[in-house]
C-alpha cells in the first residue's frame, strides 16, 4: 500500500501540486486490484520541488501507514506523535517507516521516488524476492 501511495504522490509532486491532508480516512484500498485510491484534494495546494509542504505529504503518508499497521483510527491525527510500529514490522521496514514520518528534511530530499526505492530494498531485505500474494478480505461480486 505504501509503495501505491508514493507513487500517486510522486505523480502530484512532479505536477507541483501536493495534498496537504493525508490522513488514513484518505485512502481507499481496493484489494482484488492490488490498488489505493487517495481521496481528500479538496485542501491541495501548488508547491515547489523538495518543498516543505511536499515533505509533509510524504510524513502523512508514512504516518497513516505507521497508524493502520498499528490498528489506530483513521481521524486526522496526523499532527499528533506517530502511532507506535508494532514489533512484528521487520526491522527494515520499521527503521524506514520511522524516518519517512519523523524526518522532515530527509523526506524533502528524498522525495517520493527516493523513498519508494528505499521502500523496495527494505521490502527485499525482509522479506526475500517480491511474489504476488492474494489479499482478498470478503466476498467480491
Amino acid at each position: 500500500m505504501w509503495r501505491r501511495i508514493l507513487d500517486m504522490l510522486a505523480f502530484a509532486h512532479a505536477a507541483g501540486w501536493t495534498h496537504g491532508a493525508l490522513h488514513p480516512a484518505h485512502l481507499l484500498v481496493h484489494p482484488r486490484d492490488h490498488g489505493i485510491l487517495l481521496i481528500g484534494w479538496a485542501g491541495a495546494a501548488r508547491a515547489a520541488a523538495g518543498s516543505a509542504a511536499m515533505a509533509r505529504d510524504l510524513q502523512q503518508a508514512a504516518w497513516a501507514m505507521r497508524a493502520m499497521l498499528a490498528g489506530a483510527g483513521s481521524g486526522a491525527g496526523a499532527d499528533q506523535d506517530p502511532p507506535a510500529i508494532p514489533a512484528t514490522v521487520p526491522a527494515p521496514l520499521a527503521k524506514l517507516l520511522r524516518r519517512a514520518s519523523e524526518d522532515a528534511a530527509w523526506c524533502a530530499t528524498v522525495g517520493a521516488t527516493g523513498q519508494d526505492s528505499l521502500l523496495v530494498a527494505a521490502a527485499l531485505d525482509a522479506f526475500g524476492a517480491p511474489a504476488f500474494v492474494e489479499f482478498s478480505p470478503g466476498p467480491f461480486s
